[in-house]
């Protein structure tokens, strides 16, 4: 059952406490976990049949592993990450011009916090866009450069604590009292 929406609509209407999965399509297993999420009193076990010494079981076992592997060696890498917590952070919401909890702004005032450039390659381009909008400074980065603004350039366009303004419009109007603006 697994056409137009058929699992979510079986799921709905018997509510079951296990489901048997036999091959399922990528819209039966989301089904599966928007069931299972909105009723987290109601716990739903769920069973993968696979034919065994499948080449389509093993490739899937050996990626769900793999993917739990790698999650736990990120969790490892980087618990020494202090993340911030909304329910603790007043500061933003009062207005009192501190750093968020968990900025390292030791020194100076742009905030610190450690790479991932090592696990994820291709995050050198977004923590070098991060650093020239926004001035967040990645510890451990092999090439901190701006990327997007000129290297002589003054500030983060996106802090909030960047000046707003710019250059004042002159419009055709305003010729007899700014004669020869143009020059």
């Amino acid at each position: 059952c697994t056409a137009n929406g058929e699992a979510a609509d079986a799921l709905r209407t018997h509510a079951p406490s296990f489901v048997v999965l036999c091959a399922p399509d990528l819209a039966t297993v989301r089904a599966v976990e928007c069931h299972a999420a909105r009723r987290p009193d109601a716990p739903l076990r769920v069973y993968h049949l696979r034919y065994e010494d499948s080449l389509e079981g093993d490739a899937a076992a050996a990626a769900v592993a793999r993917e739990r592997r790698a999650l736990r060696d990120l969790i490892q890498t980087k618990s020494h990450m202090a993340l911030p917590d909304p329910a603790a952070d007043t500061n933003a919401a009062s207005g009192s011009g501190e750093a968020p909890a968990g900025a390292n702004t030791s020194g100076d005032a742009l905030p610190h916090i450690a790479s991932v450039v090592d696990l994820f390659p291709t995050a050198e381009f977004q923590e070098r866009e991060v650093y020239d909008f926004f001035g967040i400074v990645f510890d451990g980065h092999p090439d901190p450069r701006r990327i997007l603004m000129p290297e002589d350039y003054a500030g983060h366009p996106q802090r909030r604590d960047f000046p707003i303004g710019g250059e004042p419009v002159i419009f055709t109007r305003d010729e007899v009292t700014n004669p020869g603006w143009w020059n």
